[in-house]
């Protein structure tokens, strides 16, 4: 049954209860409601959709100089709730008119073994106690080396557990082979820590049976992080999160290995082939350049094709 008048709110609930999101995900949507609601300047409803009316918020995203990237998300995350509610036969209008938002490629971009080691020295030095009672500088310390020895995306770091008697035996095992479920795909994915990173695990203390026991919400994790940066001398900026120690480890093992097993040590589907991890995640040090052409060829010269100048000058 049609429902246009149903208010954007009310829908983007409904559409949560339906799908199992990450909170940064909910957030994300949420913010974006908000900020399509301002421009609009009263509550938005299902009914508001429009081709014509979504270009016009992309404009004018655009002229209020958001990057790219933002402009893409809040179109897309608006577009999606505007498809779920066309499917639902909520509205009667579908997208198909609506401006694409191009991002420019930026390069891969990794850290030198110089600059990890400033990173990770600063950050083994840092001294404060966080509430829970951990101290920041053996959190960061095994952090910093469970990223960059398994190459796990954050939330499937932290999703590690210990027990009461350690680490749990089905996600590490005592040879540092780690096994866990992929959030963002489902998949079982199968990696390795050095011994090293294990007893840095280990040594932190057991809060609510957590591996990586960060107390506070997620904003504050890049606010100690920044701090980190700063203090290592690296810039900071939204490149230059803990994905770039994931980047960066897979890099040094394409130059070790090659690009499958980069593409392995990312978690990738072998289905997915090595394209994605070339794309979004190698450093342009991890893999061959094409071939040069030959260069241009100098003519050679003798002493008979050389003018006289003697005799130019008579």
């Amino acid at each position: 049954m049609s429902q246009p008048d149903m208010s954007l709110w009310d829908y983007y609930r409904r559409y949560c209860k339906q799908r199992d999101l990450a909170r940064s995900t909910e957030q994300h949507l949420e913010a974006t409601l908000r900020k399509f609601e301002e421009w609009m300047g009263r509550a938005a409803i299902l009914g508001d959709f429009s081709d014509d009316l979504m270009n016009q918020f992309v404009i004018h995203l655009r002229d209020q100089e958001y990057t790219p990237r933002t402009c893409k998300g809040r179109r897309n995350d608006l577009l999606a709730l505007w498809r779920s509610a066309f499917e639902e036969e909520l509205i009667d209008v579908f997208p198909r008119r609506v401006r694409r938002v191009k991002l420019p490629d930026l390069p891969n971009t990794t850290w030198t073994p110089t600059q990890y080691a400033a990173l990770h020295a600063t950050a083994r030095q840092e001294t404060i106690y966080f509430p829970n009672g951990v101290h920041s500088g053996q959190f960061w310390d095994a952090f910093l080396r469970g990223l960059k020895d398994t190459g796990l995306r954050i939330s499937d770091l932290c999703s590690l557990k210990q027990s009461k008697t350690g680490l749990r035996r089905d996600q590490i095992s005592p040879e540092g082979v780690v096994t866990v479920t992929q959030q963002k795909t489902g998949k079982i994915h199968t990696c390795r820590m050095h011994l090293e990173t294990v007893q840095a695990v280990l040594a932190l203390p057991d809060v609510n049976g957590r591996a990586y026991p960060f107390p506070y919400k997620r904003e504050s994790f890049y606010t100690h992080w920044h701090r980190i940066l700063k203090g290592a001398g690296l810039p900071t900026g939204r490149r230059e999160g803990p994905q770039k120690v994931r980047r960066t480890g897979a890099t040094e093992v394409a130059q070790e290995h090659g690009v499958e097993a980069a593409s392995r040590f990312l978690g990738h589907s072998p289905r997915s082939g090595t394209g994605l991890a070339v794309e979004h995640y190698l450093g342009p040090d991890a893999y061959m350049a094409p071939p040069l052409p030959p260069g241009v060829q100098e003519p050679k010269s003798s002493e008979a094709d050389r003018p006289d100048l003697d005799q130019a000058a008579g």
